[in-house]
This record gives structure tokens, C-alpha cells and sequence, in this order.
């Protein structure tokens, strides 16, 4: 997801955050679908869920958009790896 001031760019802490957004298919003890998920490292997965604060000046509509940004990329990656179908 690459958030700027939290990203630390590891990509031995890399793993696949899903959207929290109930239109992605989230719900209470559900995750959304691994077509709604992007690659992330693990200080970016906390900002993303929550877990750590956004950093200063990065707003919630920017931190969503560089989230399906995301998204996108990984989807790229995963169906030139054939773990998934093209859409």
C-alpha cells in the first residue's frame, strides 16, 4: 500500500490486508475477499486497520484510495502469477 511516513518498504513484513469496508464484503468475524486486499507491510496493515494512527496529514480518503490503489497492484501481480483469474 507504500503509505507514506508509515511504509517501511520490508518485504519480509509484507502480507495480504483486506478491505474493512462492509461494501467489499467485511462484516462482523468476516473478511472481505482476497480480490479486495493488497499487499502491505505491517506498519501499513496497522494504519489500515486501525491498529496505528494514520500519519499526520495523510487523511482517511487518501489512505482508502491509496489502499485500492493497492488493491489494483496486487491484483496485477496475483494474475500474472496465475493465482488469479483475469476480470
Amino acid at each position: 500500500m507504500r503509505f507514506p511516513g508509515a511504509c517501511n518498504y520490508r518485504t519480509d513484513t509484507t502480507v495480504l490486508c483486506h478491505s474493512n469496508l462492509l461494501e467489499d464484503g467485511k462484516g462482523y468475524g468476516i473478511k472481505a475477499p482476497d480480490e479486495k486486499g493488497a499487499y502491505g507491510c505491517c506498519r501499513c496493515h496497522d494504519v489500515l486497520d486501525g491498529r496505528a494512527k494514520r500519519p499526520v496529514g495523510m487523511s482517511y480518503e487518501v489512505m482508502i484510495n491509496l489502499f485500492y490503489n493497492g488493491v489494483a497492484r496486487t491484483n496485477a501481480i496475483l494474475r500474472r502469477l496465475g493465482l488469479m483469474e483475469a476480470m
